[in-house]
């Protein structure tokens, strides 16, 4: 009889210690998809005010006044909002390299420049032979053969609808890609430059400028636009043949950021014609980066 007793007492205290490793595990199951529901409830906040900042942008930058109506320069706004961080930051698409018109030795000169490990001459060559209509290939190029000899579709032998369309290229890939996005665009409408618009790293990919002049020329640029003047080429030597400081402005990049005081973060990317016929302004492109990127996208240096 005490032995059975004894039995019975193991398998309650079995029993109980069953039971409480049950109860642990569901009550931290419960706070783990607790949190997750705050971090994701958060994250689609910051998502929502990122939005709002893209649309704020739209809105300061349709102003009728031109001493109120924001810049495609690249400065900083800081726009008011309760309990986060809004940036956003404009600047003009002409002032990227558009990949549907640059002729090939500027293509080689941003290839250079910002793939230093790959061949240049082959990339822009390519480039080249997927926007062109016909199938002769380009020089150092490719055409359709050399596409299915490495299992690939191409070229499209049309003109790229997006920058993304640039990874399908022979030669390129997703991380070549991310290195050129902020500097290339398929909305620039020329294959000039405006030398008004461009930043320092655009302009340092132009064959014949240095990082050096081109430093020197955008704070020469600005000072003059400051003063009301129009900025100076010549100082870009030969390299100033890629760039016209007449192009107007009619398409912008907006980039907003938003960070919750909590910590979850949100970036939205769009590009926006601006004025369009039907319209005060048409959305040509919007892209989320994911949150992980979202941070090291955050727009900190002010103008």
């Amino acid at each position: 009889m005490r032995a059975e007793r004894g039995f019975a007492l193991v398998l309650v205290l079995w029993a109980l210690i069953l039971l409480t490793t049950i109860g642990m595990a569901f009550g931290f199951a419960v706070r783990i998809e607790s949190a997750s529901g705050v971090a994701l409830s958060e994250q689609v906040q910051a998502e929502a005010i990122a939005t709002a900042g893209v649309r704020r942008a739209i809105l300061g930058l349709l102003l009728e006044d031109n001493d109120a109506r924001w810049k495609m320069d690249g400065r900083v706004y800081d726009i008011p909002w309760p309990d986060a961080t809004l940036r956003a930051t404009m600047r003009a698409e002409n002032g990227k390299i558009d990949i549907n018109n640059a002729p090939q030795p500027l293509l080689e000169g941003l290839f250079e420049a910002l793939l230093p490990e790959s061949d240049a001459e082959a990339l822009a060559a390519a480039v080249l032979d997927w926007r062109d209509r016909d199938d002769r290939a380009t020089p150092e190029g490719a055409e359709r053969d050399e596409y299915e000899a490495v299992g690939r579709r191409g070229p499209a032998n049309a003109r790229f609808a997006s920058v993304e369309e640039l990874a399908q290229v022979l030669g390129f890939d997703g991380t070549m890609l991310e290195q050129l996005r902020p500097y290339i665009t398929v909305y620039g409408q020329s294959g000039k430059i405006n030398a008004v618009a461009a930043d320092v790293a655009v302009l340092a990919a132009i064959p014949d400028i240095s990082a050096e002049t081109a430093e020197q020329f955008v704070a020469e640029r600005d000072a003059a636009i400051a003063a009301g003047e129009a900025p100076d080429l010549n100082l870009l030597g030969a390299g100033k043949r890629y760039l016209d400081r007449r192009l107007r402005p009619s398409v912008v990049n907006i980039r907003a950021n938003a960070r919750l005081h909590g910590g979850a973060a949100a970036t939205i990317d769009a590009v926006v014609l601006l004025r369009s016929r039907s319209k005060p302004y048409e959305i040509l492109d919007w892209r989320q980066p994911l949150p992980d990127t979202a941070a090291r996208a955050e727009p900190v240096t002010e103008r």
